[in-house]
């Protein structure tokens, strides 16, 4: 019998030690009633939390940050007893032993419950990692894993490693920019767009505008001034006359390059004839 038992599956109610709700006795035969001698003779049945459907994948190619990619990282937490999350750690490492992560986030204090899908989006850069430097770089192999915790019991998973490494291929989409003169300018002023575009190749930025190095051809531009006037696709600057008396536009430029489009936009406000902010004629003093 030894030390420390109970005869039967069911919970030591008794005037000696009592298993909480998450446990049962051990079961041996001869002891007499359900009863352990100490609390050693209880077993816990609550089974810990764990981390299924692990998939990662590239984001939305256009982040509005120059040189910059965005990936996700994201897993469903579970758990048998239907106990919610209390905590999660999220690793990413270029090494298959996790030794130097370039990313470790850990957020405490959850209570999500069984079945929520945790997501962590990871910014992907072209500079080099360093470790806990929380980005990854684009064209190298990554290594991630997820630990979850539930709340009362406090229970933890074991590590648990996502069956495929991510990657992220290629390099940073366009970076798409413009400022104008004159502002806030009157209705048939010519306006001057000054395309300051940022392009990617493996080797690393380049001027739209200029040739793309990968195809050797022009990038592609669309200007959209927000007027109903006809888009142009004149690559880099351009003017623009707004003839209209509406108090504000929105310009638009979409840059593409051999993979990606992505656009700016930003308002242009023209000042309207009689509004009570002087208009400007320049004469000539001789």
């Amino acid at each position: 019998m030894g030390f420390d038992q109970c005869q039967n599956m069911t919970d030591c109610a008794n005037t000696h030690n009592v298993c909480n709700a998450q446990q049962q006795c051990v079961v041996v035969d001869g002891l007499g009633t359900d009863e352990c001698q100490d609390n050693n003779g209880c077993v816990i049945t609550n089974d810990p939390p764990y981390a299924d459907q692990l998939a990662s994948g590239p984001g939305s190619p256009c982040t509005g940050i120059q040189g910059t990619g965005i990936a996700y990282f994201q897993w469903r937490y579970q758990d048998t007893e239907g106990d919610t999350e209390k905590k999660f750690i999220l690793q990413i490492d270029d090494n298959s032993d996790f030794s130097s992560p370039e990313v470790e986030r850990s957020f405490d204090n959850l209570s999500y419950p069984a079945g929520t899908l945790n997501q962590q989006v990871v910014l992907v850069k072209t500079i080099p990692t360093t470790p806990y430097g929380d980005y990854i770089k684009y064209n190298v192999d990554y290594y991630w894993r997820v630990m979850v915790e539930q709340n009362a019991p406090i229970l933890s998973s074991n590590w648990i490693v996502a069956t495929q490494t991510f990657i992220m291929t290629g390099h940073p989409s366009p970076s798409s920019e413009f400022t104008y003169t004159p502002f806030n300018p009157a209705p048939g002023t010519l306006i001057n767009f000054t395309d300051l575009s940022i392009c990617y190749s493996n080797s690393g930025p380049y001027s739209c505008k200029s040739t793309n190095p990968i195809t050797s051809a022009p990038n592609g531009y669309t200007w959209n001034f927000g007027d109903g006037s006809p888009n142009s696709t004149t690559v880099g600057d351009v003017t623009h006359t707004y003839n209209s008396t509406q108090p504000s536009y929105t310009a638009g430029l979409t840059v593409c390059d051999e993979v990606n489009c992505c656009i700016i936009e930003h308002p242009i406000p023209v000042r309207i004839p009689g509004s009570g902010l002087p208009n400007w004629k320049e004469v000539s003093p001789f």
